[in-house]
């Protein structure tokens, strides 16, 4: 009944900031912009700096730029930084003379994928992966709800998010956990569930990555995938992943940087007419925003001039594209051949025209012309409120599994006199992408200690090195009990070497996975492997309780395990 009040109450204010707004005539703004003003409407990109400097002014101001996406440490440190931050970018924008509030976005993927952190105060949530496990709408709805308060806090007001491609390779790089998993019908209600619970707190929802069938294992980031389909094969689940974003009301989607040949053997999505235009709005009758991914990535910018992808993308049905780069001369390219495009003819003003109504209206509907700016003196205090916070606590527990536990390791008994715990760092090495890395914050470790005193501790990255493993191994002879982890397995030899080695010694051994249910497949002879799906500390604390006895494991694989794939109720 609480929950139900609230959410009438929210729809209420939401719906008394939009009728004020509404007094902004949408077609009278339009037909006062010049062209340079609709295309700059159409750019987002990255910035440098804390503050607004005369280069963002420039951007604002003589580029007519409608759109800024936000980094952690590069443009903040810490939530209310990001809050005044953003309402000085806003009175700029409605400053000048074309008075256009701003979007402004981040990646706040959920889980350890956010920007604005829970070590920094936000709610931790359990990762799309986690979610997966649970297969429960409210779930997701939860976990996205508190995801768009703390962004809404900090005066951020797009997430590009939720990420609802459909996992079917593991040795992808670049998704992992952050796919809700392999089953698209039950990614069809977590997208949709995901969408509302951000939109219901004024944060527009980017599902992403259209078309969402990740049937490959390059990182877009780099290469230019290519998906031998047909378009039988492509439609197989009707896209249900993308139509159960849209039933939700998403007012953005995102494209991928792939190609699908089934559909289109030349162009990838992004550039793509007959996706765009026939497979998104025609066949799943979407009528909402239409943005790039970035085109900077790699298998955008190895195989297309800068100008030429621009042109592409818009005339493609693109009404927004996306450059996460700071770099002022290139928007300024891209604007210049948009322009080009128009004035050719090749593009014409009538689609650009469609695109920026599409974009001014969305910003009336989240009542950004009336006011989008936020408190930074209060967002501490806004942040992670306590119902979103226990929600998300019950989120992590239906994302557990246990896996198995043949030796009945599970309640872990009391009378252990040594335990070993091998813990990932609060700052881990992000495995089979280079040299990135990414903070977790708390740590199974931490977590442990809080519940058992007779812990030896040891914090060994994602990729231990040769003398980890032997100090590792050379502790857990002399230990009673082990409790080790699984995160990036996949793309860690040594972390595979330094597992197996420690079942080797034949000693009681709980193995916690904290990434890809399919981590497990490398190690069968382990007797107890349970699977918290995120290495967020929600998650950790859910499978340490189920570990302990206090809690029951309420979740289902979401990602095959050995070819096994469990089904849900």
């Amino acid at each position: 009944m609480n929950r139900m009040i609230k959410y009438i109450f929210l729809i209420f204010i939401q719906s008394s900031i939009f009728l004020r707004a509404e007094q902004i005539d949408i077609h009278e703004k339009l037909n006062q912009m010049t062209l340079d003003q609709k295309i700059g409407q159409m750019m987002f990109m990255g910035f440098e700096g804390r503050n607004v400097t005369d280069s963002i002014k420039i951007l604002i101001e003589d580029l007519h730029i409608g759109s800024f996406f936000l980094f952690a440490l590069g443009n903040f440190n810490f939530p209310d930084e990001c809050s005044a931050l953003v309402n000085d970018i806003q009175n700029t924008a409605l400053s000048s003379k074309l008075g256009i509030p701003l979007f402004i976005a981040m990646d706040q993927e959920g889980g350890i994928a956010a920007p604005i952190h829970y070590m920094m105060g936000a709610t931790s949530t359990p990762g799309n992966m986690a979610l997966g496990a649970s297969g429960r709408e409210l779930d997701a709805y939860n976990a996205y709800s508190a995801l768009g308060n703390d962004m809404r806090v900090c005066g951020v007001n797009v997430n590009f998010a939720p990420a609802i491609d459909i996992l079917t390779k593991a040795e992808n790089t670049d998704y992992t956990i952050r796919s809700f998993g392999s089953h698209i019908n039950i990614t069809h209600r977590l997208a949709r569930g995901a969408v509302r619970g951000l939109q219901n707190n004024g944060v527009v929802a980017a599902a992403k990555h259209f078309p969402g069938l990740a049937y490959y294992e390059q990182d877009t980031h780099r290469f230019l995938p290519t998906v031998d389909l047909t378009d039988a094969e492509l439609m197989a689940g009707n896209m249900a992943h993308f139509r159960g974003a849209i039933e939700g009301g998403t007012d953005m989607i995102m494209t991928v940087h792939g190609i699908f040949t089934g559909w289109d053997s030349e162009l990838p999505a992004t550039l793509s007419p007959f996706i765009l235009k026939t497979v998104l709005r025609k066949r799943l009758k979407y009528k909402g925003l239409i943005i790039s991914d970035s085109m900077g990535m790699g298998a955008i910018g190895k195989h297309y001039s800068r100008e030429e992808s621009t042109v592409l993308a818009v005339a493609a049905g693109c009404d927004i594209i996306l450059q996460v780069s700071p770099k002022s001369d290139e928007i300024r390219e891209r604007i210049r051949a948009v322009k080009k495009a128009v004035l050719s003819g090749r593009i014409s003003i009538d689609q650009i025209d469609a695109s920026v109504k599409r974009i001014l209206s969305v910003k009336l509907k989240y009542g950004l012309f009336d006011n989008p700016f936020s408190e930074p003196e209060k967002v501490y205090e806004n942040m992670a409120p306590d119902h979103l916070v226990n929600a998300n606590k019950i989120a992590a527990l239906n994302g557990i599994v246990v896996l198995r536990d043949n030796q009945n390791l599970i309640p872990m008994k009391q009378s252990y006199k040594s335990i070993l715990i091998i813990s990932p760092p609060s700052i881990i090495t992000r495995a089979g992408k280079g040299e990135e890395f990414l903070p977790i914050g708390t740590t199974l470790g931490d977590v442990l200690k809080k519940n058992i005193s007779q812990i030896d501790e040891l914090r060994i990255d994602t990729v231990p090195t040769d003398n980890e493993i032997q100090m590792a191994v050379h502790k857990a002879k002399d230990a009673d009990f082990i409790i080790t982890y699984l995160l990036l397995t996949e793309f860690s030899p040594k972390q595979k070497e330094l597992n197996k080695k420690l079942l080797a010694l034949n000693k009681p051994t709980i193995i916690i996975g904290l990434g890809m249910p399919s981590d497990a497949r490398f190690f069968p002879e382990a007797s107890t492997i349970i699977l918290a799906h995120s290495p967020s500390s929600v998650s950790i604390e859910a499978g340490v309780n189920v570990i302990l006895g206090e809690e029951i494991a309420g979740g289902s694989i979401p990602f095959p395990v050995d070819n096994h794939q469990f089904n849900k109720e």
